[in-house]
């Protein structure tokens, strides 16, 4: 918690935390505003199809399913490979309109064991490389620390120091209101 928590605060986006069970993506952690929370439709422990979220998809890139990508329509079979070829899995509005998703898996070389994410306005999240350093960051510290990487037990705290040197981000809240609809009174 201590890393997502950082993940928020460098990225000023909701930050979760998942695993793949079968084809769906488990939220196994979300920190945010409240404001911010409550405009993406997740919560821990909820499921989704994993090839619906960019979470999902950093962990469909780099976990074997054979036969099932076939059954996914082009544009997700072509955002998988992008994940595997970048190590970044994107969501653009399919799930909330004006809402970006960037994901990285959390894990070996070419096998993910769990996966980040940020999400937030399009508006302010961009989907690049630069947007993911705090993702990476936290996902190597994640799992040096599980013992699977180096094993050295001060990871985390090693981790959290380094998102600590990264600047605060304002917030990129609330969602800008669609064009063409009235304010609300």
């Amino acid at each position: 918690m201590p890393l997502l928590n950082e993940i928020h605060r460098v990225s000023g986006m909701v930050v979760h935390l998942g695993v793949l069970d079968q084809l769906d993506v488990v939220c196994l952690g979300k920190v945010g505003e409240p404001s911010a929370s409550a405009a993406i439709p997740t919560q821990i422990g909820s499921r989704h199809p994993a090839h619906q979220t960019a979470l999902g998809r950093a962990l469909l890139a780099f976990t074997n399913h054979p036969g099932h990508e076939n059954s996914w329509p082009l544009s997700i079979q072509t955002s998988i490979q992008q994940a595997r070829d970048s190590g970044i899995a994107h969501e653009s509005g399919s799930t909330v309109a004006g809402l970006n998703c960037i994901a990285v898996p959390i894990g070996p070389l070419h096998r993910a064991i769990g996966a980040l994410s940020i999400c937030g306005p399009a508006v302010r999240l961009k989907l690049d490389h630069q947007s993911a350093v705090p993702l990476f960051i936290a996902a190597a510290t994640i799992w040096d620390s599980a013992g699977l990487g180096s094993g050295r037990p001060s990871a985390v705290k090693q981790g959290v120091r380094t998102l600590r040197l990264m600047p605060t981000a304002p917030s990129g809240w609330p969602l800008p209101r669609p064009t063409g609809y009235p304010a609300q009174q």
